[in-house]
């Protein structure tokens, strides 16, 4: 997940481009986008002021700190735009939780592929032989994605 996929669901949620976004348009549907999408930035992605300067072509870091104060103005003042902001923090954590899932399966063949251990990902088992054992349950990482990805273990005799 990274600022792209924030714009996207913002500009997706404003009813804009997600050109306009990174504009330098003063118009104020714009500029609110705007500041969502640096206030998600920071909220989720916990980048820094300077870094979302750059992101978001600002000439300072003091101009995404201002965007992200008013945003919470924004949200205390207007209720359309509270609506749509809520709306676009339910999808952004949505797609963190997703992400973060695709990421630990991904970790999870990773480690298993380095034990030489063939992983059938569509049916999520893992077939190992006696001797492979040791190397799964001496692993409390592998043991804990094997666990919360639902895979299981097919044992197979040679």
């Amino acid at each position: 997940m990274n600022s792209r996929d924030i714009d996207r669901i913002v500009s997706k949620n404003f009813g804009i481009s997600t050109k306009l976004i990174h504009s330098s348009s003063h118009e104020d549907k714009i500029v609110m986008a705007r500041a969502a999408a640096i206030s998600l930035c920071r909220k989720y992605l916990g980048y820094p002021f300077t870094r979302l300067s750059k992101i978001y072509h600002k000439r300072s870091h003091n101009t995404s700190r201002d965007a992200v104060r008013n945003v919470e103005n924004l949200i205390a003042t207007n209720k359309a735009f509270a609506h749509r902001y809520g709306i676009a923090c339910a999808q952004v954590e949505y797609a963190m939780d997703e992400w973060k899932t695709r990421k630990q399966r991904y970790n999870l063949h990773y480690r298993l592929r380095q034990k030489n251990i063939p992983v059938e990902p569509k049916n999520q088992t893992i077939s190992i032989s006696p001797d492979q054992e040791k190397l799964i349950l001496n692993s409390r990482q592998l043991k804990k994605l094997l666990k919360q990805h639902n895979y299981s273990i097919q044992y197979s005799i040679v």
